[in-house]
């Protein structure tokens, strides 16, 4: 495969960066803080939204130093407010 087609591919990072975009142009509430996970100096994410009527709580933890996603938890309610 030509270096082009791999340059098309992306890293994983792109991929959650556009997502977060979409979501701040949306109605969403996202947060940023730093923390750390196994000594590894990390971004914690939080968003909340609710796409098509649905709330959701999201909360992405990356690796400060090379932007790789460590861990998503993902959580959706129902009109109730109860986890789905």
């Amino acid at each position: 495969m030509p270096n082009d087609e791999f340059e098309k591919i992306g890293s994983v990072w792109d991929y959650w960066e556009t997502m977060i975009k979409q979501f701040n142009e949306g109605d969403a509430e996202i947060s940023q803080e730093k923390s750390r996970y196994e000594g590894k100096e990390t971004r914690v994410f939080k968003i909340s939204s609710s796409p098509f009527g649905t709330p959701m709580e999201i909360k992405l933890t990356v690796d400060a130093e090379r932007n790789l996603p460590i861990f998503l938890n993902q959580k959706e309610f129902d009109a109730n407010g109860n986890l789905t």
